[in-house]
């Protein structure tokens, strides 16, 4: 993956069965409850360190049977489950530090926190849990003076969702409800599962 890109992602993602098919999302082809997501990767010149990362966890399948779980209003968290890496015998559940992680809050004002993007939280050593940005969040996730006069850094944002049937996935997902029986307010009622992901090309 060493071109200079950008480099695309795709990922499978299974929708849980309380979340009804809209009328506007194409069926897929095979599993009626499997669809695609796919991510264009920022230039290497802008966000490499977030990027060459993003691409490692994919390489080793880091993401591959994870989950979207948590809705936090303004987005939409994928994590690693660390009792599932040990029930599974994951490669992966020796360490919390065995998935690769960024090293650096790495931000650039070029690829901002839009709509659809993608991200790492900003504290360091994180990497193991993305984002994906279900508003423009670009105030709240640049660096930035908080309320009592500190410096915050930014988060790495370091992809986007383009191709509108992914963004149409994305909406869905964003419409699904928590376990408070609303939507936008905590953990899902139940969680989006990230069957596979993978590197389809620059």
């Amino acid at each position: 993956w060493m071109a200079f890109g950008p480099h695309k992602v795709t990922m499978q993602v299974q929708m849980p069965s309380n979340a009804p098919t809209p009328l506007h999302i194409p069926k897929p082809t095979t599993d009626d409850s499997i669809y695609q997501i796919q991510i264009e990767l920022a230039p290497l010149d802008l966000m490499p360190h977030s990027v060459h990362t993003f691409l490692q966890q994919v390489d080793s399948k880091a993401w591959d049977n994870t989950h979207f779980d948590l809705h936090a209003g303004h987005v939409l968290l994928a994590r690693r489950d660390a009792d599932a890496d040990i029930e599974n015998n994951s490669p992966f559940k020796n360490t919390k530090y065995a998935v690769p992680s960024v090293s650096f809050p790495e931000f650039s004002p070029l690829f901002p926190h839009d709509k659809y993007t993608v991200a790492f939280p900003g504290r360091r050593e994180t990497g193991q849990d993305f984002y994906i940005n279900l508003i423009s969040n670009t105030n709240n996730h640049s660096p930035r003076t908080d309320k009592e006069g500190k410096f915050v850094e930014g988060e790495p944002c370091f992809g986007k969702i383009v191709d509108e049937n992914s963004r149409k996935i994305v909406d869905w997902m964003d419409s699904i409800k928590t376990i408070h029986g609303g939507i936008k307010d905590g953990i899902l009622e139940e969680p989006v599962t990230i069957v596979s992901a993978k590197i389809v090309g620059v």
